[in-house]
């Protein structure tokens, strides 16, 4: 189960506040793990205060909410994910908190200041990457195949602070990821030392309007199309939550307008901006079109993006 993070609890769907919630017996896991979570923000608006949530199919008044990682339903749709047991045409979508706005940025010492010169340079520039079906690797490989960008991904980093460093080193010429992650871990941009080159979003996000969009670049229907289909719709549903497919349709949408709500919510807005976190939510039925559009690719599409995305050994 690939989305079921957090579908360990039980909690009935209209508890009242101070509601102490139970481990499911059958759930192999040790309860003293969670003893330092806090309520943070599920709630008001769903009945009360809680932790995590989970539920059973037999009872409608318990319900699921999993934290999936919208990469997977990429894999999924391209049959690169090894073992995956779920199929997420089945699951219920409360939402995205924000989508994963991905940009390309690249050093100073890589010599690269324009995405002209990029698609002009001789030399592929090293790109720092985590693993295949990671935004750090699809997104830079999506974008040399549409564009004819000269890059080669370095499979292995453990995350983007080990990129960075990498970057900083001269290891690598720079990375793609999240700009929203991005603009707040790498102090080099705001140094002058790292230049955002490309953006690869639908539209271009509010703090990047002189920064180029990767699919202004594309020439040809299909290179739009791997752009769309590889980097647009997977990044915009990379923070999901979502509900068991045995979810009562009220309960579904009861929990959907709960998610939104809180997703306005003036406290939660004034600490998400203390986190300096982007909000931007993506409501449920947007969420359920774009999974559905992923999956009605045309299978020579699927082919061509799968090719991209897979590491030429």
């Amino acid at each position: 189960m690939g989305c079921a993070a957090a579908m360990l609890w039980r909690a009935p769907a209209r508890a009242a506040r101070g509601v102490r919630l139970q481990p499911d017996p059958s759930a192999r896991i040790d309860p003293a793990l969670f003893h330092e979570l806090s309520w943070r923000h599920l709630g008001p608006y769903r009945g009360g205060r809680t932790k995590a949530a989970a539920g059973i199919p037999s009872r409608p008044n318990v319900f699921y909410i999993g934290v999936c990682n919208g990469g997977l339903i990429t894999q999924q749709v391209l049959g690169t994910g090894a073992g995956m047991e779920f199929d997420a045409r089945r699951f219920h979508w409360l939402g995205a908190p924000v989508a994963s706005n991905q940009a390309c940025a690249l050093t100073k010492a890589s010599g690269i200041t324009s995405v002209e010169k990029w698609l002009a340079e001789k030399k592929p520039i090293k790109i720092g990457g985590t693993a295949p079906g990671n935004s750090t690797d699809d997104v830079p490989r999506v974008l040399s195949v549409a564009l004819g960008l000269p890059l080669q991904v370095i499979d292995g980093y453990k995350g983007t602070a080990d990129i960075r460093l990498a970057a900083e080193s001269g290891e690598v010429g720079g990375a793609c990821w999240g700009w929203e992650t991005m603009k707040s871990t790498w102090p080099g941009i705001q140094r002058g030392e790292v230049k955002v080159i490309v953006q690869a979003m639908a539209e271009k996000h509010p703090d990047l309007r002189e920064v180029p969009n990767a699919i202004d670049f594309a020439k040809t229907k299909e290179s739009r199309q791997l752009i769309e289909a590889g980097i647009h719709d997977p990044s915009a549903i990379i923070y999901l939550f979502s509900l068991a497919p045995e979810t009562p349709k009220d309960r579904v949408q009861q929990l959907r307008a709960s998610f939104a709500q809180t997703l306005k919510d003036a406290e939660f807005l004034a600490e998400a901006e203390k986190a300096k976190q982007e909000i931007a939510p993506i409501s449920g039925e947007e969420v359920e079109k774009i999974v559905s559009r992923l999956f009605k690719l045309e299978p020579g599409l699927v082919g061509k993006l799968k090719e991209a995305v897979t590491p030429k050994r």
